[in-house]
């Protein structure tokens, strides 16, 4: 298989894999799971993190919006900046 064919194959797959995507979004979206600590702003922050993960990955420009990140940030404690590799004194804004 040539380079070209490659690339038109995988895009074509590509293509496949996001027109799945929001049917499966969709079909979890009343799905009772609830996050062991941090209620709804936690499961938030889960949600914009791993969906990043995902769409970073294949190269998909994305950006959260402003009203979905402020939460998380707001619930930015010193523990939370450590344990994910911040500062403390660390400002975390929306931008």
């Amino acid at each position: 298989m040539d380079i070209k064919t490659a690339i038109a194959a995988e895009r074509r797959e590509l293509a496949r894999m996001l027109e799945d995507l929001p049917p499966a979004i969709q079909d979890n979206a009343h799905h009772p799971w609830k996050p062991p600590v941090g209620g709804s702003t936690a499961a938030l922050g889960h949600d914009v993190i791993h969906g990043l993960d995902i769409t970073v990955a294949l190269g998909i420009d994305r950006r959260v919006q402003e009203d979905g990140l402020r939460p998380l940030l707001e619930a930015v404690t010193p523990r939370i900046a450590a344990f994910f590799g911040g500062q403390a004194s660390d400002r975390y804004v929306a931008t």
